[in-house]
């Protein structure tokens, strides 16, 4: 093995090391006789014994300057003259997942290559500005600094004491690109030295954009040993605007199917930091089900998992409605209902009593509605149960028509409940996929939720952050988008609501019983951080639908999208006055003329129609 000296930098806002920074230092130290970990401002204990076990030193330092300024001051560390002693230098940081493929290959290509200094992957000359303090007008072809390999000669130089000694400290990341990454490259080849990349310049040159963040599976097809995390963590827009959006979900399941590497390094991360909204977004988490026929092997899941569906039911003359659905459960699950009378529990006894499942039901107080149900009353569920269909009936009394409020349950119990053979989906859809904690349908997004896409959390954003306060969640999991069932029919993993059953609840924190409880309250703020608890315990939210709901639900987004698109651009005072105008100057107008003004006349006139609709 060659004598190299790497320098791995880590830089997290709450301090926290995920797994994934600990195996790629593992199987970079094999490659490394010295090994230097430089943190950029706070770190927790855990991780700090844990990067002293792994590394030959450790600093941990202020957080100025970004990587290129932690790497110079871990290099001065041990000294130009000592760094002169080593083969090679690694410069390299958390910024990637991997190794994905065993470094190893990639070492030994670049040891055949001449070349002296190289790194994975060569971003291509882009005519843009990225800062004004940038150096050319364009952003220069350079080798990509998240994993630099610098050779002894060239360490030796004077050039390169020179190049850090005169580095600026860089404010932004715009400037920590522009002082750095864009001037490495440039500044060594003009002082004679050769670079190279294991992916080769023909490769990254075909794209528009960054390859590794946005075409990853095409360098991890030929061997690329890391992933960048900014391939799962971009903006979702970005992903569009250089693709269909699918790439983030494509390398996921690329690095799954053809890698050894443990996708639970990955989840782990995501997880803590990005939102739930985000990350099923970006991954597109959706689980589009078959209601006809089951895909999977019922036995199994009958002697593996425990699975329980649980009812919460304010109205006695719904018991019939919940039996339509709780029938569409395999006989091996559990069925409790929560009612609130005597009378209630007797209409379910009588309307269950036809199932052979094990059911219970219980008589609760008549406060909390299906949150306390939940927390309190059936909290033992989620222990006891791998999965658990949580649901309530509904008639949603403060819809303007009784059509609202039943396609409003019917969209709820559907998602969850809809055929036998959907419900065998569900469960084996949780069975084969041990991230997914939460399932719920899409949100509902007609009639009276017209408005609700875009709005889900104005009215409970306050009480949502508070309730987090208490339970000690950062509030970087706030989400303002959550993916959450807006009439709490779901889906949910038992480990997934650890947190949330195990604080002590009480009747008294909810408020008392009224049929619509006013948007804004706990009742409403717990529901829609449901899925933000399951993320906590390291489990993903997703969507899931039976493909005939599915079928409506993209006729009706796709109208109101393309309406969206093809909206006057102009007000209703502006189209009045169009009309007006052109109305006069087509009465005294002829021929051509005429019938241009016409056609003006018409444009706007489908226009004031447009916006008074």
């Amino acid at each position: 093995m060659k004598n190299r000296v790497g320098i791995y930098f880590f830089y997290d806002k709450d301090g926290i090391v995920d797994d994934y920074v600990y195996y790629y230092i593992e199987k970079l130290k094999e490659f490394c006789s010295e090994l230097c970990v430089v943190v950029n401002g706070k770190l927790t204990d855990i991780g700090k014994e844990k990067f002293k076990e792994l590394s030959n030193k450790l600093i941990i330092r202020e957080n100025v300057g970004f990587d290129s300024m932690a790497y110079k001051e871990a290099m001065e560390s041990y000294g130009y003259d000592k760094l002169k002693e080593y083969d090679e230098l690694i410069l390299c940081n958390f910024t990637c997942f991997g190794p994905v493929y065993p470094f190893k290959e990639m070492f030994d290509e670049m040891d055949k290559r001449d070349c002296d200094f190289w790194g994975i992957a060569r971003y291509p000359r882009k005519d843009v500005i990225i800062s004004k303090k940038q150096d050319l007008p364009y952003v220069p072809e350079h080798v990509m600094s998240y994993f630099v390999n610098i050779k002894q000669n060239m360490v030796a130089s004077k050039a390169f004491e020179e190049y850090w000694n005169n580095l600026e400290t860089a404010h932004n990341y715009a400037e920590a690109i522009v002082f750095n990454e864009l001037r490495f490259t440039k500044y060594f080849e003009e002082h004679g030295f050769k670079s190279d990349t294991l992916i080769s310049r023909e490769v990254m040159q075909r794209f528009a954009e960054n390859v590794p963040t946005f075409n990853p599976v095409e360098i991890l097809n030929l061997r690329c040993p890391l992933v960048k995390r900014r391939a799962f963590i971009s903006d979702y827009s970005m992903y569009t605007i250089f693709g269909t959006g699918a790439q983030p979900r494509a390398i996921l399941d690329t690095i799954q199917e053809k890698t050894d590497y443990d996708i639970n390094l990955i989840w782990q991360n995501l997880l803590r930091t990005m939102k739930g909204s985000e990350l099923k977004r970006n991954l597109h988490l959706n689980f589009l089900l078959d209601e006809k026929h089951f895909h999977g092997n019922e036995k199994e899941l009958k002697e593996n998992t425990k699975v329980a569906l649980m009812i919460y039911s304010y109205y006695e003359d719904m018991a019939d409605y919940a039996y339509s659905y709780a029938k569409n459960l395999p006989e091996w699950a559990d069925i409790y209902i929560y009612v609130v009378t005597e009378n209630g529990k007797k209409v379910f006894e009588e309307a269950f009593s036809k199932l052979k499942n094990k059911v219970h039901i219980e008589i609760k107080e008549n406060r909390g509605q299906l949150a306390s149900a939940v927390m309190i009353s059936a909290k033992e569920l989620f222990k006891k149960y791998d999965y658990v269909c949580v649901t309530q009936t509904k008639k949603s009394t403060q819809l303007r028509d009784a059509v609202d409020g039943e396609d409003f349950c019917n969209h709820c119990w559907n998602g969850v409940l809809k055929s036998p053979e959907y419900v065998l989906n569900v469960i084996q859809s949780f069975y084969d996929n041990p991230r997914l904690g939460y399932a719920c349908s899409l949100p509902p997004h007609w009639s009276y939720f017209n408005n609700l896409i875009g709005h889900e959390t104005e009215e409970n954003a306050d009480n949502m952050k508070e309730i987090l306060k208490k339970f000690n969640i950062p509030e970087s999991y706030y989400d303002s988008e959550p993916i959450a069932s807006y009439g709490e029919c779901y889906w949910v993993r038992g480990k997934g609501y650890n947190l949330l059953i195990d604080y002590p609840w009480k009747h008294e924190d909810f408020p008392e019983a009224k049929l619509t409880p006013k948007d804004g309250c706990i009742l409403n703020a717990l529901e829609r951080l449901n899925p933000i608890f399951v993320q906590v315990e390291g489990y993903y939210s997703a969507w899931v639908m039976p493909l005939s709901m599915i079928s409506v639900y993209l006729d009706n987004i796709y109208y109101e999208y393309r309406n969206s698109r093809i909206q006057p651009k102009y007000s209703k005072k502006k189209c009045k006055k169009k009309i007006r105008i052109y109305t006069i100057l087509k009465n005294i107008s002829f021929g051509k003329l005429r019938k241009k003004y016409d056609s003006k006349l018409n444009k706007y006139k489908k226009c004031l129609d447009s916006i008074e609709k």
